[in-house]
């Protein structure tokens, strides 16, 4: 006898997969097995796809397990054809179905028979057992026809490997068509379902057949999906194109009637305008291997049409600037309690004047703060962190040390490479003059030819090394001075500077913002890396200053 499921009842739950549970399920089996003087078994019978049902695999399934049927005893009661993909527990729908009906025939089936362990499941030692658990609580073995899966210790050892390798062939197999399909995509063929008003084909090339896309073999949808973009190209309402392609019978790829959310995507897809972007192709836009319903340059036209109508069908609002010279510190400022970034705003008062303060967007947290004492604080804090005197001039002295020396060293590359671009540009010449020289030897002329590209690749390689050494030249004492000048007068440049340098000033003081209560000494901030070396350079002991005093020693 032989079935194919295809009903569509709910997937089986899979059970946790306990040892001693397993065991004692296999000891009850046992145990029938002595008092049975016949054991009805199940053959299931299982390949990747449908296509193999017609090959030879379930033949010599079939034949290898009533082979093994006879020789155990067993009377095979039912036969299942199973095709399909065994990667997925959510895609064997078909599969479950028969564990299913297997797990109903409690009591008069006591055996189910497969051809190999990978034909049971693929998915791992774990979801292996998991099965099998779920046949030993009825009172069902698993049986294999051509490996050796017993309840000996070395045969239980030996499935668990077997139930390893059918994971691993099958991650190998996914792994390799999937950068398989990768570099087709690259290419501009298409290797997954065809989209609306496209069909999937195979087109021959000289390394075999590939995956790609033709127009639908329904003539009227493929008109209908041109006359449509050509029409929303020249600016129609996409509202009303929309209705009136669906009244004139568009339909999606399900068959549904188009709608303005489904229309919308296929105007935005390159698909349509014969190119492709998606995730294989590094998000970026290739030219593809089919004709599109429009050409490359009228689908931009057309990207360009949709963004203008939706910029003129925008409710005039004016914009809400981050920067505000009212709130100098919003977004800046976090809240004490969650960290979430102030926002700043004012409220009109029952005489109607606005009150402005900065507060947290997160009601819970409380936080609500007027402008004028939050950037009081803010203010006197930076002038907390200003670096003094006697330490700039000290962290100028160290970077100027190391910057010289760095720069030296640099310098001192850049020059050898210099050299040894000279004295390539000149090997290119010698051999350029010589295969001028030799245009009757074809044999010379050819060694030439191959060190004239060795020389001329070495010339790249290094011109573009010794690009990249390249440093510019500027006064660093200079960039030094007016670096420092700034953080000297950091909390002056503020208050007198407009509200874009004030959020790039504070911003290179607290790189991530700064909490309130850090303001308030409460909690530390993170500060940039040029404040963190000035702590280092001041924590750090004074090398570079002597002793107060030298002791001498007394005379007997």
């Amino acid at each position: 006898m032989s079935a194919s499921i295809q009903t569509n009842s709910p997937p089986l739950p899979m059970a946790r997969y306990n040892p001693d549970v397993y065991r004692r399920c296999k000891i009850r089996q046992d145990e029938q097995c002595v008092g049975d003087m016949q054991n009805n078994a199940v053959s299931i019978l299982r390949v990747s796809s449908k296509r193999q049902l017609e090959g030879e695999s379930i033949p010599n399934q079939r034949e290898q397990n009533r082979k093994y049927a006879a020789e155990k005893g067993y009377k095979i009661v039912r036969e299942f054809e199973v095709a399909e993909t065994a990667s997925k527990v959510e895609e064997r729908h078909t599969y479950i179905e028969v564990l299913e009906w297997v797990i109903r025939q409690k009591g008069a089936v006591q055996v189910v028979i497969i051809w190999k362990v990978d034909r049971f499941s693929r998915g791992g030692v774990h979801e292996y057992f998991q099965l099998k658990s779920m046949l030993a609580k009825v009172g069902i073995r698993l049986e294999s026809a051509s490996e050796r899966i017993d309840g000996t210790p070395s045969g239980e050892a030996m499935e668990g490997l077997l139930a390893v390798f059918a994971r691993l062939e099958n991650r190998v197999r996914v792994e390799r068509t999937i950068s398989s399909e990768v570099e087709m995509t690259k290419q501009g063929y298409w290797c997954r379902a065809a989209p609306t008003g496209f069909r999937n084909m195979r087109v021959d090339t000289p390394q075999g057949k590939r995956p790609c896309l033709a127009p639908t073999l329904d003539e009227k949808q493929w008109e209908l999906l041109c006359y449509g973009l050509r029409k929303q190209l020249a600016g129609a309402v996409p509202a009303t194109l929309v209705r009136e392609l669906a009244k004139k019978g568009l339909r999606t790829k399900t068959g549904k009637p188009m709608t303005a959310q489904s229309w919308h995507k296929i105007c935005r897809s390159p698909v349509y305008g014969g190119m492709n972007r998606e995730k294989w192709t590094e998000n970026r836009l290739i030219n593809a291997k089919w004709k599109g319903a429009i050409t490359s340059d009228e689908w931009h036209t057309l990207q360009r049409v949709i963004d203008g109508e939706k910029k003129s069908t925008t409710p005039l609002r004016k914009r809400r600037h981050r920067l505000n010279s009212d709130f100098p510190l919003r977004r800046f400022l976090r809240c004490p309690r969650c960290g979430t970034p102030a926002r700043g705003g004012a409220s009109r008062g029952k005489l109607g004047q606005l009150y402005g303060y900065y507060d947290c967007s997160n009601k819970t947290c409380g936080f609500r703060v007027k402008p004028k004492d939050a950037q009081k604080k803010f203010l006197r804090y930076v002038q907390k962190v200003k670096p003094t005197d006697e330490l700039l001039a000290l962290f100028n002295e160290i970077v100027m040390d190391v910057w010289s020396n760095t720069y030296q060293e640099l310098n001192r590359e850049n020059i050898e490479l210099s050299k040894k671009v000279v004295e390539l540009r000149e090997e290119k010449k010698k051999i350029i003059d010589l295969m001028k020289s030799a245009t009757g030897s074809p044999s010379l002329l050819e060694s030439l030819q191959i060190e004239f590209d060795t020389a001329d690749r070495q010339l790249k390689a290094i011109t573009s090394e010794r690009n990249e050494r390249e440093i510019e030249e500027y006064d660093a004492e200079m960039v030094l001075n007016y670096c420092s000048y700034y953080m000297k007068h950091a909390s002056e440049l503020w208050l007198k500077s407009p509200v874009e340098d004030q959020d790039r000033l504070q911003t290179l003081i607290f790189p991530v913002g700064i909490h309130y209560d850090s303001l308030e000494n409460k909690r530390t901030p993170e500060i940039s890396l040029v404040y963190k070396a000035m702590e280092e350079v001041a924590s750090a002991p004074n090398k570079l200053a002597a002793p107060g005093r030298i002791e001498l020693p007394l005379a007997d």
